[in-house]
């Protein structure tokens, strides 16, 4: 007999180690249908909670502290302040057009951005993109008897600097007109909303702030502002801003 192939020769293959769960009711990994965050139910509670955090982020938008809000305020401009109705409370929203290119700008929507990016828009960083404005949505308690105490960004959109080339993409069959170049002014990276302030036409409000003000003492065109790879939905907000139109402009992203 070969000694190669007995149990105790000194070539003989050790079996391979499993490892075996026992207790453990083991589940396929599950999605919220709200927020996109995929976890095991059988997880700990540190995963638990970190769902919870996110969920509140997507539905809420991104704490931000009233020392950093006066920071914003400081570097940019607010453009407009209003109330809206979220869940029976009365909330101030304020509509700020900040630079991105300034340091304390990044340091305080930096983690926010990248959040967005790779966990609700499944797009790529926007870090190595030379940014430019920025239009910020921040909602804050309206009187001393509000119960959410806490204030958030619930609404962003960032830009990148022209001149661009620029496309135009006809809006039911998404097909790109190439043969056809233009010049954009200015071209829109990204535009997101927390869920529970969607519907409250505070998109559209986000790109009449940055035709009127991105760039200082002009009111762009809408023909002149082109947009990134729009999704279903952005082809729908850009078709209802531009309306009437059959065609919206684009630029491809790098």
């Amino acid at each position: 007999m070969d000694k190669k192939a007995t149990h105790g020769g000194k070539n003989a293959k050790r079996p391979k180690l499993v490892q075996m769960t026992f207790a453990v009711k083991q589940k396929g990994p599950k999605t919220c249908s709200q927020c996109g965050f995929n976890f095991f139910t059988c997880n700990t509670n540190d995963k638990i909670s970190q769902h919870k955090r996110y969920h509140n982020e997507y539905l809420n938008g991104y704490e931000i502290s009233t020392l950093k809000i006066s920071k914003l305020k400081e570097i940019g401009k607010v453009i407009n302040s209003h109330c809206v109705t979220i869940n029976q409370e009365e909330r101030k929203l304020s509509i700020l057009l900040v630079s991105y290119r300034d340091t304390t700008t990044r340091k305080i929507i930096g983690t926010m951005l990248k959040m967005i990016n790779n966990r609700w828009l499944n797009t790529p960083t926007e870090e190595n993109k030379i940014l430019d404005k920025v239009v910020l949505v921040i909602s804050q308690p309206n009187t001393s008897k509000s119960t959410i105490n806490k204030s958030y960004i619930v609404g962003i959109t960032t830009t990148i600097p022209g001149p661009l080339d620029g496309f135009f993409m006809d809006i039911k069959t998404s097909n790109v007109d190439r043969l056809k170049v233009m010049q954009l002014n200015l071209g829109v990276s990204r535009i997101f909303v927390s869920q529970e302030y969607r519907r409250k036409g505070l998109a559209l409000e986000m790109l009449e702030s940055l035709r009127c003000h991105a760039i200082y003492g002009v009111a762009l065109k809408k023909e002149e502002i082109g947009f990134s790879q729009p999704s279903g939905a952005g082809t729908l907000l850009i078709s209802q801003w531009m309306s009437p139109a059959t065609c919206i402009p684009v630029y491809d992203e790098v």
